[in-house]
């Protein structure tokens, strides 16, 4: 077995030389609301409380690979620090991954989550293997070498390349394979206890999903703490001055045309109704699309 190595090797020293500032401002996630609810729900149930430390990658297959559907957010605020190109398996589909299996030799990508596990140098340079968590899902990773690693046809060279197929990036047997200068930024960003979290709506087909784990010692991702205060009485009023007069709300932006892309024929259908769904969450949520420039 080959020794587990810094993740961060010489041959990224000039790379993580350059200015990697990344201001939380600037990021956009795009994960869906049924990616981010059902995550956020499987990782309470898995952890057994509301995280208040480490990392949760978010990936959300109910997007194109040519748009960034890895999302990776800081659990301890709450904040997204990253969104990046991700590939899905050879066999899973083309431009959009919509076949899963956790079989052996199968090249297809898994659903469910994983625990980030050691860090090592590959065939493909510097990965973190993945432990999968969730059994008729990805219980298969280490066996079948499912692991985050870089790969060259995850670029816009790939896209342009294949700008006649929707502007797809290249496939890999099942890794998240990222680009290289993603990678370097996945590392410095991504604190442990790490997560990952592959999402599709074929999780929603599944009954048993979440798997049932023991009951978590606290409510899936919290409910509030503290019972709602008493109000004291008051005294009457005799007379008051009228409310003033309320704005009237803002109108919604208006959608951005994008290109047509063929879309699968399971779409989403809005927030996950499963289980009691959490008061709020600490997870920023950026709605829409934004098209790979």
């Amino acid at each position: 077995m080959p020794e587990p190595r810094s993740f961060v090797t010489p041959l990224f020293t000039s790379a993580l030389s350059l200015s990697l500032v990344f201001t939380i401002g600037c990021t956009s996630p795009v994960v869906s609301p049924s990616a981010l609810s059902l995550a956020q729900q499987r990782l309470a149930r898995e952890v057994g409380t509301v995280p208040k430390k480490g990392t949760l990658v978010v990936v959300d297959y109910t997007k194109p690979s040519s748009e960034k559907r890895m999302t990776v957010i800081d659990l301890k605020t709450g904040r997204a620090r990253m969104n990046s190109l991700v590939a899905h398996g050879v066999n899973s589909g083309l431009v959009y991954a919509q076949s899963f299996s956790d079989e052996v030799g199968s090249e297809k990508s898994s659903l469910g989550l994983y625990r980030v596990g050691e860090e090592y140098m590959g065939k493909h340079g510097p990965s973190l293997r993945l432990d999968g968590l969730d059994r008729g899902f990805n219980l298969n990773a280490r066996k079948r070498g499912i692991v985050v690693h870089s790969a060259s046809y995850v670029s816009k060279e790939t896209m342009h390349e294949n700008r006649h197929e929707y502007g797809r990036i290249g496939r890999s047997q099942g890794c998240l394979a990222l680009n290289e200068k993603d990678l370097v930024k996945l590392d410095r960003k991504m604190q442990r206890p790490a997560y990952v979290f592959a999402y599709a709506p074929t999780l929603l087909a599944q009954g048993a999903y979440p798997p049932l784990n023991p009951a978590p010692p606290q409510p899936v991702l919290a409910q509030a703490d503290n019972p709602a205060p008493t109000r004291k009485p008051t005294t009457p009023v005799v007379a008051s001055a009228p409310a003033p007069a309320q704005k009237a709300p803002a109108p919604a932006p208006a959608a951005v045309d994008l290109p047509a892309i063929p879309r699968p024929t399971q779409v989403e259908t809005g927030p996950v109704a499963l289980g009691d769904a959490p008061a709020q969450t600490g997870f920023y949520t950026v709605s829409g699309r934004a098209p790979v420039q």
